[in-house]
């Protein structure tokens, strides 16, 4: 992961500001888990990178409802990556919407 982003882990407007790249993903709420998986394996084949659910590929913040959403990406991840992984998961609390 560049340091730059590694930098700016938790400074969710400047992550979306810089839009999505090599290393820095968004992903709706909505996002289906091979979708998800797919994404984490290809961050993990590379530097790393970071992946923001709730934000539209156009940077619009919609936010996470889903209380499971944590669970969603490990199920995801155990599920359809082999050999599994489990990625690290950091929520924020941005605008009163949660990532």
């Amino acid at each position: 992961m560049q340091d730059s982003t590694q930098a700016n882990l938790f400074d969710i407007p400047t992550l979306i500001a810089q839009g999505e790249s090599s290393c820095i993903e968004f992903k709706n709420a909505q996002v289906n888990a091979v979708s998800l998986a797919e994404e984490i394996v290809a961050f993990a084949n590379s530097d790393g990178g970071i992946i923001l659910i709730g934000v539209e590929d156009d940077g619009a913040v919609a936010g996470v409802e889903e209380r499971d959403m944590e669970m969603r990406i490990i199920n995801a991840c155990r599920n359809n990556i082999r050999p599994s992984l489990i990625p690290r998961i950091f929520k924020k609390s941005w605008r009163t919407r949660l990532f």
